[in-house]
């Protein structure tokens, strides 16, 4: 676990965005005015505007700088994301300072002593940045580490049930359906070498190649009672989605929407694109003669897992949703597309 923190990378805001931007500007702007008011200039006004333009220069050009170096902030290691920040920050204090008294006509001997002043307040506030930044990144870490400590617990707790199921079919189809049997061996395999193994990031496409592969063996033992409908375009199969979101879900509705059922059911995914936002649904729809009563205790932890590496990997843009109806219960997963 320590090397895990230990070498993970900050996690910068995009500098190039405006959205990072303004609420730069609009603190150097306060910032200005309280360094410009504990002063007690007389010539309020002037000073205000010179050192007003000398925070908002220092903070334009260093967003300008940083945005350039995105691919090295993201690449490089703790040490150098940290250096890099300082270095372009001081320096781009330190010229913007001399050349704002420059133009302003306020050369004199003092010059080095602001300059110097001006480097160790940029160089606080940069201290206090990626401070927050070191916590707010660890933090994730941890959440990160402990939904992967939570994840296998909850995959070491399912298979063996899902293992046991697989092994009763197939002692059938040996005798019965050898062919079958044989294609069963296959996707049981690529399942279980795809739990062992899994990838932090595939595409909806290799997630529905799981997906169906899990289908298949539950088609076997469910014969007639499971029905199948999946729905996806194929441009959408090639959009990037996290490793493992859809079949602990569909596992989910056959567990507790179809197998409960004498009579079966129908499980559907579909896929839409929304609003620069990949759509996915996963719907299992129970006949209601069943009078089969949706059990969700079994499932929250699954989803609540599932929300939460949604969130690490996506941000705010990303949820997942549960709607629970008489004849069926379905789970929608959201995500933007990047």
């Amino acid at each position: 676990m320590v090397a895990e923190v230990t070498s993970f990378r900050l996690r910068f805001p995009n500098f190039c965005s405006y959205g990072v931007l303004f609420p730069l500007l609009l603190t150097s702007g306060l910032v200005a005015f309280l360094v410009v008011l504990s002063g007690g200039s007389e010539i309020f006004w002037s000073r205000l505007s010179v050192t007003l333009f000398t925070y908002v220069t220092v903070v334009v050009l260093s967003c300008w700088l940083l945005c350039m170096q995105s691919n090295h902030l993201r690449s490089g290691t703790l040490l150098s994301q940290c250096l890099i920040v300082y270095v372009t920050c001081s320096l781009v204090t330190a010229i913007s300072v001399w050349v704002t008294y420059y133009l302003f006509a306020f050369l004199d001997d003092g010059i080095w002593f602001d300059i110097f002043t001006y480097t160790i307040i940029t160089g606080i506030a940069v201290s206090i940045m990626l401070r927050a930044l070191y916590l707010r990144c660890l933090w994730e870490e941890h959440i990160k580490i402990s939904q992967n400590v939570r994840l296998q617990s909850l995959q070491t707790r399912i298979q063996p049930h899902f293992l046991f199921n697989c092994l009763n079919s197939l002692n059938e189809m040996i005798l019965n359906k050898p062919k079958v049997a044989t294609e069963m061996v296959y996707a049981m395999s690529e399942l279980f070498r795809s739990s062992f193994n899994p990838s932090e990031k595939e595409t909806l496409g290799t997630e529905l190649e799981l997906v169906q592969r899990y289908l298949f063996l539950e088609k076997i033992r469910l014969q007639d009672r499971l029905q199948i409908v999946i729905e996806v375009a194929e441009d959408h199969k090639k959009i990037g989605l996290i490793a493992f979101i859809l079949q602990p879900i569909v596992e989910n509705a056959i567990q507790h929407g179809i197998e409960p059922s004498v009579s079966g059911g129908k499980v559907s995914i579909h896929s839409s694109i929304t609003k620069g936002r990949l759509i996915v649904e996963v719907r299992n729809e129970v006949r209601v003669s069943n009078n089969i009563p949706k059990s969700t205790s079994g499932n929250q932890f699954a989803l609540g897992n599932i929300k939460e590496r949604l969130r690490l990997a996506y941000g705010e843009g990303s949820g997942i949703s549960i709607r629970n109806e008489t004849s069926f219960t379905s789970v929608t997963i959201t995500i933007p597309i990047i």
